[in-house]
């Protein structure tokens, strides 16, 4: 793995603190979500909600084709 990788390998607990929430949400188009906006005072739960409908919506596109 370290061949492939461009940079430093860190581990994934990592990934929380480079994580850009907010281009995750525009490139998904959930800005408007209602499910999203109900939580907005809740950022663990709001997060949580952004990682399902991504995840669920990646694994779709893969059911898709």
């Amino acid at each position: 793995m370290a061949g492939a990788v461009q940079g430093d390998i860190v581990p994934l607990s990592e990934l929380e603190r480079v994580t850009d929430w907010a281009s995750i949400k525009k490139y998904h188009k959930l800005n408007s979500e209602v499910a999203i906006k109900e939580v907005v005072n809740d950022p663990i739960r709001e997060k949580a909600i952004v990682d399902n409908i991504v995840v669920t919506s990646v694994a779709m596109k893969s059911v898709m084709q």
